[in-house]
């Protein structure tokens, strides 16, 4: 007869725990065999404690954390399990390959991990996952390796999902870039309301010679036409500034009818 039990005591001097091995080496007698295993009982009640609180945090934290082991999942939070769509079941054994849309972006994710977990010990990248409802999310995936320098042991993960602040991002981006559109038309504005100031003043002092000109020749002479002509193009040229005033906000636009021949005619 063999009976194994596990005896603890404690007094004002010491405590301990004992493995009590007791069998009955002949009739009328027990032989019983002591061990003290304090040490291993200890060492036990503290792995305990470790576990059910990491067990908490597994539960608590409030992002999904996992385990893998060659790019094959092996343990998942909660919060795992509603980032991805999938029940744990699901999740425990299933390829990570299966989270991606496209095998360049799972490829390129092993080969920034397994860099980074190298030579730093833990790694990030941001990319893009398949939930199981077929919609994507934008997830922030850390990892490290669980025995420094040995990858095939297998690497814990997290994965936070980062898609509402990728969006912010991007608005933020197309609103720089609208501002910045913005702030160039301005300054076109600026630009053109300049140019032309200075250039009606240049027709200005053009339509004033070629009208004094005008009056200094005879009526039948030939170069009266020739001077009509430039007051003409002079006045053409004078409505294109008004446009660019126009364009710039220091001026406004006529809307009026034209005979499509005389255009014609002019030009």
């Amino acid at each position: 007869m063999f009976e194994e039990v596990h005896l603890t005591y404690a007094d004002q001097r010491m405590a301990g725990a004992f493995e009590i091995h007791a069998f009955q080496p002949a009739p009328n007698s027990v032989a019983l065999l002591f061990r003290e295993v304090t040490e291993r009982v200890r060492m036990q009640h503290a792995l305990s404690v470790t576990e059910k609180r990491l067990s908490s945090i597994f539960k608590a934290v409030p992002v999904g954390i996992g385990l893998a082991v060659n790019r094959v999942i092996r343990e998942a939070n909660d919060h795992m399990c509603d980032l991805t769509g999938y029940s744990r079941a699901e999740l425990i054994g299933m390829p990570t390959r299966a989270l991606y849309s496209e095998s360049e972006e799972y490829d390129r994710v092993a080969r920034v991990l397994s860099v980074d977990e190298a030579r730093d010990g833990i790694a990030f990248t941001e990319t893009r996952w398949v939930r199981k409802s077929g919609s994507k999310v934008e997830v922030l995936l850390r990892t490290a390796p669980l025995l420094a320098g040995d990858l095939s042991a297998g690497v814990t993960f997290t994965a936070s999902d980062i898609s509402e602040r990728k969006r912010a991002e991007a608005e933020r981006q197309g609103l720089e870039a609208r501002m910045q559109q913005t702030q160039k038309l301005e300054s076109l504005g600026v630009l053109a309301g300049g140019i032309a100031h200075d250039f009606n003043n240049i027709l200005m002092a053009i339509l004033g010679h070629a009208d004094l000109a005008d009056n200094r020749l005879s009526p039948v002479s030939p170069a009266r036409e020739n001077l009509q002509e430039i007051e003409r193009a002079a006045r053409r040229a004078a409505d294109l500034c008004r446009q660019m005033l126009a364009y710039s906000g220091k001026g406004r636009f006529v809307i009026r009818h034209f005979d499509i021949n005389e255009v014609i005619t002019e030009m």
